[in-house]
């Protein structure tokens, strides 16, 4: 599914739930300029309440961060991707 509220116009993010309840996540920057992709975990199914966060591994990097204060903040590169593979886990 898309998520919505990125704020940046030039960025596309997706979403995707996968069979052992890891979602699947994708940022792209269409745009020609630098951007920071922000996106709130309510908007994932995942509020406050829950007490989870997400464990994010970029699957080019191979890189792991774990999601702090509800948010997901990244900067991403003009004509860029960035993708995850999450985990969800207790804050």
């Amino acid at each position: 599914f898309k998520l919505t509220n990125i704020w940046d116009g030039n960025v596309k993010a997706y979403a995707k739930n996968l069979e052992n309840g890891d979602i699947a996540l994708g940022f792209f920057n269409f745009g020609s300029a630098a951007a920071i992709v922000r996106v709130n975990l309510d908007e994932l199914g995942l509020p406050e309440s829950t007490g989870k966060t997400l464990c994010m591994r970029n699957v080019w990097e191979d890189e792991t961060v774990t999601v702090k204060n509800g948010t997901i903040i990244h900067d991403i590169q003009p004509y860029d991707c960035l993708v995850y593979r999450c985990s969800v886990i207790d804050k």
